[in-house]
């Protein structure tokens, strides 16, 4: 999958993460992910359809993705409905939520709906109204569903051949050698090792 409006490569399949600070652009490079995703593989797709889990952080940007698709349809002249329909969103409030669409619903849609890229934004805002991170055990919990989480991914994007984007929000981190907060992804060392 190349993606020209942000300069990059995205693999075919395997698990990239996409962090940043709130209002950078996450959502927006998943949309544009979604419809690029969709295109023939001589534009740079992936010949597919796109699903999108929307995971508690307010409502799906449905204004945008249309603008987004206005916008696909003068540049490669295929209908920007085609494009809407070619998107499959999914919400969720929860962990449990989340686990079942993965477990039940995902793989239909690679199967039937031609699914090439699953995009989930964000995972960590999920989890962050689920955890409390003071708690050890509770940040136990958290690390062992992470894992969790990430073999269900790594399966289905091995055994559907399929790329998964993952949102991850970003928390300050002070080091105490330069004095000053940086920014790191939110979900820790624990998911960082789950990535590609």
């Amino acid at each position: 999958l190349i993606d020209n409006s942000i300069g990059c490569l995205i693999p075919g399949s395997g698990i990239i993460e996409i962090s940043g600070e709130a209002g950078c652009g996450k959502t927006q490079t998943c949309l544009v992910l979604s419809l690029q995703a969709q295109l023939p593989l001589d534009c740079g797709g992936l010949s597919g359809s796109s699903a999108y889990i929307c995971c508690g952080e307010g409502q799906f940007p449905i204004r945008r993705l249309s603008q987004l698709a206005m916008a696909y349809q003068e540049k490669y002249g295929i209908a920007n409905n085609v494009f809407l329909s070619g998107l499959h969103i999914e919400l969720c409030q929860d962990i449990v939520d989340f686990m079942k669409i993965l477990t039940e619903k995902i793989s239909n849609m690679c199967t039937t709906l031609g699914v090439k890229l699953l995009l989930v934004d964000s995972l960590a805002g999920l989890l962050r109204h689920e955890y409390n991170t003071s708690s050890a055990l509770e940040m136990k919990q958290r690390t062992q569903i992470l894992f969790n989480l990430a073999s269900r991914l790594k399966w289905i994007s091995n055994t559907f051949n399929i790329c998964i984007v993952i949102v991850n929000q970003v928390t300050a981190s002070f080091d105490m050698k330069i004095g000053s907060p940086e920014s790191i992804p939110s979900l820790g060392l624990a998911w960082s090792q789950c990535v590609n």
